[in-house]
């Protein structure tokens, strides 16, 4: 499987990166301007490509190609600043919807683990 991740240098991406390719698959890391982040995605396999998930313009080269993509880009609060919650409210709403219309032309199936569950259910 050839997964596209957005989100791939962000809390999550850091984990589920290396999950995928010790399984097998073919990881495409979708990175914005950070050049020291893609060199060290590439070191290991990974092809990193530039796109940004609020620049629909970006978005359907970055996932062509693609099984899956993972939607995992968030803002974190870092330790000792605020918390950005007006671009991190962006991601969720345009990012999204961009994701969402990149994914359907191109014949993508779109995973957004941002919205599952962490609950667990009763047995």
């Amino acid at each position: 499987m050839r997964a596209a991740i957005v989100g791939a240098t962000g809390v999550l991406g850091r984990q589920v990166i290396p999950r995928l390719i010790e399984r097998g698959h073919q990881v495409r890391a979708i990175v914005t301007k950070e050049p020291d982040a893609a060199a060290a995605l590439r070191r290991v396999g990974v092809d990193a490509v530039l796109g940004d998930i609020l620049n629909r313009a970006t978005l359907g080269h970055a996932v062509g190609g693609c099984d899956v993509a993972l939607h995992l880009a968030t803002v974190a609060p870092r330790p000792g600043k605020a918390a950005n919650l007006t671009l991190n409210d962006r991601i969720r709403r345009e990012g999204t919807a961009n994701l969402i219309e990149a994914c359907r032309e191109n014949g993508v199936e779109l995973v957004d683990e941002r919205r599952r569950s962490c609950s667990r259910q009763p047995p």
